[in-house]
């Protein structure tokens, strides 16, 4: 189910797309509770302010730049 959503995650800006409930329906494995935990997660300010804080010490996370990773490892 991470590795779906690694894959399916587009945008530099993740948390508006994982945020959407149809996107988050069409990852396998993915159900209600789940996505309500998600939601709680991104919702929550210290959560936010965490990432907020990775970025500024130069975390990459740009989904993209995993899910590249991912299908690097696969075709091994």
């Amino acid at each position: 189910m991470a590795q779906e959503l690694a894959e399916k995650l587009t945008h530099e800006n993740f948390i508006t797309q994982i945020m959407d409930e149809e996107f988050l329906n069409s990852i396998y494995g993915i159900g209600e509770k789940t996505i309500e935990n998600i939601k709680k997660f991104f919702t929550t300010k210290h959560n936010l302010n965490i990432l907020e804080q990775l970025k500024g010490y130069g975390v990459n996370i740009d989904p993209s730049k995993y899910s590249d990773h991912l299908k690097a490892s696969e075709a091994k």
